[in-house]
């Protein structure tokens, strides 16, 4: 089980205490779990230039037919990962979590200033 989670009414969920934007989860083995957040996954992060520990926050639910992630990596940097074609993108502006989740909810990803990298 990684540092990044913690168990709620019997369920390994993500270290967060923001609740996931609609259609999405912070279940740790709905959104890959040890599988995924490894040191591979770490390694791909860095080979992009981006450098911190890698903090999974939540992941679209599978029957959005999406294989979209939110992570931190380092210090307040947010980050989505498209799992589907390898494509990950910046969330520009400063904003916070729960910004982030607010934004999502409302507009979706269109609400995001987002750089791809």
């Amino acid at each position: 089980m990684s540092n990044y989670t913690k168990v709620v009414d019997g369920v390994v969920v993500t270290d967060t205490d923001v609740p996931p934007p609609l259609d999405w989860t912070n279940v740790y083995d709905e959104i890959g779990g040890d599988m995924r957040w490894n040191e591979d996954f770490d390694e791909m992060v860095k080979e992009r230039g981006l450098y911190g520990n890698v903090k999974p926050l939540y992941g679209s639910c599978s029957y959005t037919g999406e294989a979209l992630y939110l992570m931190e990596v380092g210090d307040q940097s947010f980050f989505f990962w498209n799992a589907l074609d390898d494509s990950m993108y910046r969330v520009n502006g400063g904003m916070s979590l729960e910004n982030i989740v607010a934004s999502l909810d409302e507009q979706g990803m269109n609400g995001l200033d987002l750089e791809e990298i």
